[in-house]
C-alpha cells in the first residue's frame, strides 16, 4: 500500500523507497535501525545479481582468477568481477564451478573474493577423469555498492580447465 508524504506544496504518493530532500526525490539504497547494540538492515536495495562463465579456461596449478563472464540480469561485470549494485547485510552468495580433466584423483578448490579477502571457499576431490562440479554452500556476507566479487579456482594439475556452467550469484 503506497504512502503519501507532504513535500512542502502538495501530497505526493510514495511508490518506491525514496526520501524528499527539499527539492527532489532521492532513492534510498538501504535503511537501518539501531537495536541498542548493532545496526540492523530494515530495507536493502540489493536485487539478485550474478555472472555466468562463457567459454572454457585452462587453469594452471595454484589459485587463478576465472575470466570470461557474462553479466546476468540487473548485474554488471567489470574486469572479470561482479560489481555489486546496492547493499545488504545478510546477502547470500551462491556459486558453482565446473571442472574438466583427463586425470584421475583430482583436488579442486574455489574461492569467492572481495579484493584480497576470501569471502567463501570450497574444496573437493574427484576420482575419475571427466567433468566434476563443486557447489558452494550458501554463504551469508555483507556487501556494499561498488564491491567487486571475483571467482578463483585451483586444481591439482595444470591441464584442468574451468568450463561453462560455472556461475556466481548473490541475493
Amino acid at each position: 500500500m503506497p504512502a503519501s508524504v507532504w513535500n512542502g506544496t502538495a501530497w505526493k504518493k510514495v511508490t518506491s523507497r525514496a526520501v524528499w530532500n527539499g527539492s527532489v526525490w532521492k532513492q534510498i539504497a538501504s535503511s537501518h535501525v539501531w537495536d541498542g547494540s548493532v545496526w540492523k538492515a530494515v530495507y536493502s536495495a540489493l536485487k539478485p545479481q550474478g555472472m555466468t562463465k562463457t567459454g572454457n579456461q585452462l587453469i594452471p596449478q595454484g589459485m587463478t582468477q576465472v575470466a570470461g563472464w557474462t553479466a546476468d540480469a540487473n548485474s554488471t561485470v567489470t574486469s572479470n568481477a561482479l560489481v555489486i549494485a546496492g547493499s545488504k547485510s545478510g546477502a547470500v552468495l551462491n556459486a558453482k564451478v565446473v571442472f574438466a580433466s583427463n586425470y584421475n584423483t583430482r583436488i579442486y578448490q574455489m574461492e569467492i573474493r572481495r579484493g584480497a579477502t576470501v569471502l567463501a571457499s570450497k574444496s573437493g576431490n574427484g576420482t575419475v577423469s571427466g567433468v566434476m562440479s563443486l557447489t558452494l554452500d550458501p554463504t551469508t556476507v555483507t556487501v556494499a555498492a561498488g564491491d567487486q566479487l571475483t571467482f578463483w579456482a585451483n586444481s591439482a594439475f595444470t591441464a584442468n580447465r574451468v568450463d561453462e556452467g560455472t556461475f556466481l550469484s548473490i541475493v
